[in-house]
């Protein structure tokens, strides 16, 4: 939106000596001048998975992805995550959540920055009774191999041990590509307007199978971050070489992002009995941009293909990514972006046939949602039996009008039968 990415030679451009580090699109990127980047330990021989490079082969300052942003992240750590900032956080999450109607969050990338750490910060939360938020933890792969190796199935089974009502450890977390806005998300043939080629995650894709396969055999939930088409196809060849492997029912593999896809890519998914936790806020806040931009009009328009998902059979949820990306944690503005598919100028429909109905919509954010984190038991409908959990709207969402659906007045929540109001 800004006009393209940062890199070294500008950021020197404002100061040679000052170390200047930006985190942008989530931390999917960070921008580096020069004297941070000494701070880093980077070197021009360094050759890590994620570091940037002007075509020339200088270092461009960029650190793409987990494993580099980590790298890029030890400098800054003391004031990134300075203390108390996890429960500050947790908060003003609390806080978003009961102003939008929000009973149940997952986080699907606990360890990313201490196992121990998160934990005890969450756990503190949840003990809280005045806390308003059901919180599920899905251990991010990467950092549980380098952390417990071996040891990560005994690990989990301890923590879960030490779960409750409020607060427990869920499946386990893949990243296989970049993201949507930073355009580090990878392609299929054309690939992008300008020729650049995104990124993989850590794990190398021909040892996805094997990566994978540990997790899938001890009946453990797999969530397989994919946002572009090329992504799509080695997950779904993943989850079909799982299958064939060691077969499973009710596995409830879901594809998590699913932002780039094609209709074919739908019905495999539905044939493989995978599920797709879907972002569809982009529809509406960067499609516009990137018909320009990066993808370019067929397949920025067609963003989110839930109608495709929806004809496919296939269960889904949406999902915001907050507050990673710069979107809201707001349910019934993703069910309105799902329901109209209206784009950032609030004129442009963007791929009408992948509307989806607003009844579709909202079981996408309760008790679909609520399937695919394997809490549809719990939470996710009003049952007896079922948690206790509400949110208090001030309209109903089915007698609106569909461009009026984000603007249904939220009251504030109900968790397990006490009330949390959104003007308190």
């Amino acid at each position: 939106m800004q006009g393209g990415h940062l890199g070294r030679d500008m950021l020197d451009g404002i100061s040679e000596q000052v170390p200047i580090w930006v985190l942008s699109y989530a931390p999917h990127i960070v921008y580096t001048n020069t004297p941070m980047m000494e701070r880093t330990g980077v070197t021009g021989d360094t050759t890590a998975h994620g570091i940037g490079r002007y075509p020339d082969g200088r270092l461009n300052g960029w650190f793409i992805e987990t494993r580099a942003v980590g790298q890029a992240t030890r400098p800054v750590q003391s004031q990134v995550y300075r203390p108390g900032f996890g429960l500050e956080a947790l908060l003003r999450q609390g806080q978003v959540a009961v102003r939008n109607g929000i009973t149940t969050a997952a986080d699907l990338a606990w360890g990313f920055e201490s196992f121990e750490k998160e934990w005890t910060d969450h756990a503190e939360m949840a003990g809280d009774p005045a806390f308003p938020l059901r919180m599920l933890l899905i251990p991010f792969d990467a950092c549980l191999v380098a952390k417990f190796g071996a040891d990560r199935f005994d690990y989990l089974n301890s923590m879960r041990a030490q779960g409750s009502d409020k607060l427990a450890v869920h499946g386990v977390k893949f990243i296989n590509d970049g993201s949507y806005p930073s355009m580090t998300l990878r392609l299929n043939f054309p690939g992008y307007l300008d020729g650049e080629v995104g990124l993989t995650g850590e794990r190398p894709w021909e040892d996805m199978v094997d990566c994978m396969l540990p997790y899938w055999q001890a009946g453990i939930q797999i969530h397989s971050h994919a946002n572009g088409d090329q992504t799509v196809d080695m997950t779904l060849d993943t989850l079909a070489a799982l299958q064939q492997r060691h077969p499973r029912f009710d596995h409830r593999f879901t594809i998590e992002h699913y932002c780039i896809s094609t209709v074919a890519q739908g019905r495999r998914l539905a044939a493989l009995g995978g599920l797709a936790s879907v972002n569809p806020y982009f529809v509406h806040y960067r499609s516009l941009i990137h018909s320009d931009s990066g993808f370019g009009p067929d397949r920025a328009e067609a963003t989110a293909r839930l109608g495709s998902l929806e004809r496919a059979g296939v269960t889904f949820a949406l999902h915001s990514d907050f507050n990673l990306v710069v979107g809201p944690m707001a349910p019934l503005t993703a069910a309105w972006v799902a329901v109209n598919r209206i784009a950032a100028d609030d004129q442009t429909v963007m791929a009408p046939g992948e509307r989806i109905s607003v009844d579709r919509a909202l079981r996408a954010v309760t008790i679909d949602a609520a399937f695919i984190l394997r809490r549809d038991h719990e939470v996710g409908s009003l049952e007896v039996g079922k948690l206790a959990d509400l949110a208090i709207l001030g309209a109903d969402p089915y007698e609106v009008d569909l461009v009026a659906l984000r603007d249904v007045p939220v009251k504030g929540t109900i968790l397990g039968g006490v009330p949390h109001l959104a003007n308190d």
